[in-house]
């Protein structure tokens, strides 16, 4: 199981490293077209409309970029945290694989049904909690 985990961090890593950096980019992609639609208006006389358009296409960047960049971000520190064997990682990358599965994506919720297969079981919890794991005697 323990080589579960340590795929469990690295897929949560990959997969919300991209979701970190595709927010990122969007925001930053924006903010640039929000500064090059106000100096093409101002360029034109128009300073006033341009610095509006400007704001608004800065605020829709930023609220469309924050809406990727903020579900990915615990995703990434709970899957670096889990690769360390972080107790809390477990708990944090439990929540985000639900909302994986709740996204209909399909490779988000086979990321978030391999995750929880994972970080549910027993034998997971006990490794988490520091304990060497000890298969149940079949005889007992």
């Amino acid at each position: 199981m323990r080589a579960h985990i340590q795929i469990v961090g690295f897929l949560h890593v990959i997969y919300n490293l991209l979701g970190v950096l595709t927010g990122l980019a969007f925001i930053a992609v924006w903010v640039m077209a929000s500064g090059a639609v106000s100096a093409a208006a101002a360029g034109q006389g128009e300073v006033a409309g341009g610095v509006a358009a400007g704001g608004v296409l800065a605020a829709v960047g930023i609220f469309i970029g924050c809406l990727v960049l903020l579900p990915s971000l615990p995703g990434f520190i709970g899957g670096v945290a889990c690769l360390q064997h972080r107790p809390w990682a477990r708990l944090v990358l439990i929540i985000v694989s639900g909302l994986h599965i709740l996204t209909l994506v399909p490779t988000s919720v086979v990321l978030g049904g391999y995750s929880l297969y994972v970080l549910l079981s027993a034998e997971t919890k006990a490794i988490f909690e520091g304990y060497d794991w000890i298969p149940k005697d079949p005889q007992v």
